[in-house]
């Protein structure tokens, strides 16, 4: 399901990014060659990628941090009767 999720993304995303990247070239008056196409969108896409994972990692060890020990919400709760 991940995999039809990730494929469907990718589908929407070159759609919008050949829409965007024609605008742009029409805008600058430039020629609409297919290659600059594949060139512009795999740089946007693995620029995302990476925006993504560094995001993901830094809620990760920033989530990791706030339970480490010594922190108020490592400790256990004297109140808890369990």
């Amino acid at each position: 399901m991940l995999a039809v999720i990730l494929l469907a993304q990718t589908v929407a995303a070159m759609a919008a990014g050949h829409h965007v990247w024609v605008g742009e070239q029409r805008v600058h008056e430039q020629p609409l060659e297919i290659a600059e196409f594949w060139i512009w969108w795999f740089w946007e896409y693995n620029l995302s990628i990476v925006a993504d994972t560094y995001g993901v990692i830094l809620i990760v060890l920033l989530s990791k941090r706030l339970v480490e020990e010594d922190s108020a919400e490592s400790k256990d709760d004297p109140n808890d009767s369990s």
